[in-house]
């Protein structure tokens, strides 16, 4: 019966995270998907821990590559190359995959024929509710709902900014569809799941299932936590990466990467009236404001969240939430 299966696989990128690799790796080996259609690859990107110590044991049931230090676009690209499965998934080191993540993914890919499929992550760790989800109901209504937990994600939907689907390890991908948009440029160290999430598109929906299959675990060596210490690097960060990701789009021409860069431009002015306000200086806030193009379907409802965003610059921040606070009250 496995044989006909869709082969899988799995590429984990891994920098100084041996004290977690072992439960991430043995989550992929409880995977109810069966395991002689799935391959592990593991590229440690230059750890000075001990993860090759930790690994010594899966040697026969994993492929383990050591390289320097690249980063988290370097050690997928990496991966990538010594893979051979239909359907490619991406695990950070850290993170975990629940038992059903690989069947209900693969389940997906041969009911719809598409090339990537996201689904909701479980934030777990540090200070963590175990019931919080990465992705909010707030995303899923700009998408197309199909049936009870499945969304489809196109260039045709009204939405005026990118939407955050899933963590990197929340996506998956077609090898055909990788080998289109392969590979991951190198220049970030980071962000290797927001450039996945933009270039599919152009090629073809994204599909999200809306339920927990693996866990995103947060912590305080974390790349965001350790990278991003000031509001000011998190802003140049995101900002040069979708400003780059849109350069990238430049040479595809087509409708679809025309759609995407406009929608990145919105993000862009989105994250500097949001970091400008953090920061207090409300001019260049109110500027920045005046471009983006607020996220909603109907004109009216674009309307009042501006006018929301507005009313949340101008006003002190303790009298707009109790304003808040009363309307929902009526």
């Amino acid at each position: 019966m496995s044989k006909d299966k869709l082969s899988v696989s799995v590429l984990i990128d891994s920098y100084n995270y041996g004290h977690y690799i072992e439960e991430t790796i043995e989550s992929v080996f409880s995977q109810t998907y069966p395991q002689e259609k799935i391959e592990i690859i593991v590229v440690d990107d230059g750890s000075s821990d001990d993860t090759s110590q930790r690994l010594e044991k899966y040697k026969d049931r994993i492929k383990f590559i050591e390289k320097e230090n690249g980063g988290q676009a370097s050690a997928f690209n990496t991966a990538f190359q010594h893979s051979i499965g239909d359907i490619v998934f991406l695990l950070d080191s850290d993170d975990i995959f629940y038992p059903d993540k690989i069947q209900e993914v693969c389940d997906t890919y041969e009911k719809h024929n598409c090339l990537c499929v996201f689904n909701l992550v479980e934030l777990f760790g540090e200070h963590i509710d175990k019931q919080i989800s990465s992705t909010t109901e707030y995303f899923l209504q700009f998408i197309n709902k199909l049936d009870e937990n499945l969304y489809k994600l196109s260039v045709a939907d009204n939405f005026s900014s990118f939407l955050f689907m899933a963590e990197t390890s929340g996506q998956s991908f077609k090898r055909e569809l990788l080998e289109k948009i392969m590979p991951i440029p190198e220049e970030f160290i980071g962000s290797a799941d927001l450039y996945l999430h933009v270039l599919p598109l152009i090629y073809d929906d994204i599909y999200f299932i809306n339920k927990r299959l693996n866990g995103f675990r947060q912590h305080h060596e974390s790349y965001r936590a350790v990278n991003y210490n000031n509001n000011s690097e998190l802003k140049d960060i995101d900002t040069n990466f979708y400003q780059y990701t849109i350069n990238s789009l430049q040479k595809y021409n087509d409708k679809n990467s025309k759609y995407l860069i406009k929608s990145l431009e919105n993000r862009i002015n989105y994250i500097n009236y949001y970091m400008e306000k953090k920061s207090g200086n409300k001019l260049k806030s109110f500027c920045h404001l005046l471009k983006y193009k607020a996220s909603q379907k109907s004109v009216i409802k674009r309307s009042i969240r501006k006018i929301d965003y507005i009313l949340d610059l101008l006003i002190p921040e303790e009298v707009y939430q109790s304003l808040k606070n009363y309307s929902k009250t009526y």
